[in-house]
């Protein structure tokens, strides 16, 4: 199987367990009220980044057009934003996963936007609305809004360890698409019309 990460390829499964071992600690270590701009911080950033290999794994495998895609200000799949709304309209991502992930980028926002800002917040409630799958909609009584990103955010990464490489098997490449010449000598009965069907 074959990983891609910022535009190498990796054979190693180990190395994407490490990953993810790596992120599994890093929010361990950063949930809980105390840290909740951490924990939003780091789920989003190691999401962002599944997602975009992800995509890598789908556009044709030229470092040039990747470039161009995914990096610098002006790069069309360039933010977090872009990568999720190009993974599920290209079908690389559930519309759950798009959901959730979506939500996941809104909390990373407000603190963005706003530092001391808190999980518990009115303004949250929608966006951990959309993480309460992960949970279990029974369970959402009994957890506090960290555990509830951390489920949705292990969840996810976990669906998305392998799917860079299910996604390669149906890599776009560069296709030879049919043309017709149009002349102007053509039978005058010819209706053009028909080039386009």
């Amino acid at each position: 199987m074959r990983h891609f990460e910022e535009g190498s390829l990796k054979s190693s499964v180990e190395d994407r367990l490490d990953q993810f071992s790596a992120f599994h600690k890093a929010i361990s270590d950063n949930k809980g009220d105390e840290s909740e701009v951490a924990q939003s911080l780091i789920v989003a950033s190691y999401l962002d980044h599944q997602v975009r290999l992800i995509l890598e794994g789908f556009v044709l495998d030229r470092k040039k057009i990747k470039d161009a895609l995914f990096e610098g200000p002006t790069a069309p799949m360039g933010s977090f934003s872009s990568r999720i709304l190009a993974a599920y309209s290209l079908g690389l991502i559930t519309k759950e996963e798009h959901e959730s992930l979506t939500a996941i980028r809104q909390i990373r926002n407000e603190f963005a936007h706003k530092i001391t800002t808190s999980f518990e917040v009115e303004k949250m409630t929608p966006f951990f609305d959309k993480l309460a799958w992960a949970a279990g909609r029974d369970k959402i009584g009994e957890l506090d809004r960290s555990e509830v990103l951390f489920l949705a955010s292990i969840r996810l990464a976990m669906a998305f360890v392998n799917r860079a490489d299910h996604v390669a098997v149906e890599r776009r490449t560069t296709k030879e698409w049919p043309d017709h010449p149009i002349d102007a000598d053509m039978d005058p009965d010819f209706d053009p019309l028909s080039l386009i069907y």
